[in-house]
């Protein structure tokens, strides 16, 4: 039996956000990285967020 994945439902700007980091030497440390830990530790009302 094969069943069938769903296609991937990416927007123009979700991609453009991944190229945008895949064509830097950043892919696992960076300004975007540490961005994203600012921006989930203000939301969670944390003083520090870590991303992995």
């Amino acid at each position: 039996m094969s069943i069938p994945m769903s296609s991937p439902d990416l927007t123009a700007a979700e991609i453009a956000a991944v190229n945008d980091v895949v064509s830097t030497r950043y892919l696992s440390i960076g300004p975007k990285l540490t961005a994203f830990e600012e921006a989930i530790a203000a939301y969670a009302g944390a003083a520090h967020a870590v991303g992995v």
